[in-house]
């Protein structure tokens, strides 16, 4: 386990003794994250603070936050993030998990930002991987969603609010998506045998998706190809190192298909093989605002269908305040306005029917 933290580490290429904020639950695998940061501690790998984050959602929530300011031996400071709001009322129109998903990484965000160059770290495993994994695919997601979660990335807050500009950021580190549940668990009883971790009782309510995936889609699969969990992790390292590459032949087909103002070219586009025409559509339209707008399969298909046939005037909503437009040879990105209630208006666009998987 330590070691798999201090190659971690050295991936992520932070200088020694910088501070990691654990986003700590005081949960089984928050705890053994917690434990073998403080054991590297003292070797000046880097500086672990805590944070416990209460979103008050449920009677009880105060009390597992002072069973985790009590977590055993760890010595490490503790920093109690009390939300004042309702995720879900600071963020209608989605659902609980995702709503407390964003408060979740701003509070950490904004912690982490008063420490220099501070990393968050979170406990997320191989087990984990899987499920959102299976979440993605289930969703429809298109082939890049199988990297899954990655060890490390940037994360902008907010990046819910296209109203607003990202204030803040930090880099968001899984140094334990190698590592199973069961590998954690293992740690966990080791070093600290006879703690009772902080058990969170919503993590058993199959009304929410990744519950009833971890309880019942799971074992079903795990019965049915024993281990299937673990290659499942391990196929979404592969598509993480195929998708850097992609990623990069898509930054290069993308200078040579924009103009300097940001417009596509239709004809250059209808040069490339057709899985890369799809992503440079998708990245052009990702990055044409903040926030990053990811079209769904059905309406990325449809654009390049347009684009191939080269018909003129077609104008397709993406979603989220964007419209694409082709006519004249090019491919025009817009944004259009919203009314106070958030509903787009200002173009009349054509609805393009079909499923659509969100890519994430």
């Amino acid at each position: 386990m330590e070691q798999v933290i201090l190659h971690a580490w050295r991936r992520l290429g932070r200088a020694p003794g910088t501070t990691v904020v654990v986003g700590f639950s005081g949960g089984p695998d928050s705890l053994a994250l917690a434990i073998a940061l403080a054991r590297a501690a003292p070797l000046g790998l880097c500086t672990p603070v805590l944070a416990h984050v209460d979103h008050r959602l449920r009677a009880g929530s105060r009390e597992d936050a002072d069973r985790a300011a009590r977590a055993p031996a760890l010595g490490l400071p503790f920093h109690q993030l009390v939300l004042s709001r309702s995720p879900v009322l600071a963020h209608p129109g989605v659902g609980l998990e995702e709503a407390a998903r964003r408060e979740r990484f701003a509070a950490l965000v904004g912690l982490a930002n008063g420490f220099p160059h501070a990393v968050i770290a979170l406990a997320h495993h191989a087990d984990d991987q899987a499920e959102t994994i299976l979440l993605h695919l289930l969703r429809g997601a298109g082939p890049g969603a199988g990297a899954g979660m990655a060890e490390a990335r940037e994360v902008r807050v907010p990046w819910w609010d296209d109203r607003a500009v990202p204030s803040s950021g930090a880099t968001v580190w899984r140094p334990l998506l190698g590592l199973s549940r069961d590998d954690l668990r293992c740690y966990r009883e080791r070093c600290r045998p006879g703690w009772t971790p902080v058990v969170d009782p919503s993590n058993d309510d199959e009304r929410l998706r990744r519950n009833a995936v971890r309880h019942r889609l799971i074992p079903v699969i795990e019965g049915i190809v024993p281990g299937s969990t673990g290659r499942l992790a391990r196929f979404a390292t592969l598509v993480a190192e195929e998708e850097d590459w992609l990623e990069r032949l898509t930054a290069e087909a993308l200078v040579r298909c924009r103009t300097p103002g940001g417009t596509l070219i239709a004809e250059r586009l209808r040069d490339l093989p057709r899985p890369l025409r799809r992503r440079v559509v998708r990245t052009a339209i990702a990055t044409s605002g903040h926030p990053p707008v990811l079209p769904s399969a059905g309406r990325t298909e449809a654009i390049v269908a347009a684009i191939e046939r080269g018909r003129g005037g077609a104008v397709i909503e993406v979603g989220d305040g964007i419209v694409v437009r082709i006519g004249g040879g090019l491919v025009h990105i817009e944004r259009i306005g919203r009314d106070v209630h958030g509903r787009t208006g200002g173009v009349s666009a054509t609805a393009i029917q079909g499923a659509d998987g969100g890519y994430r």
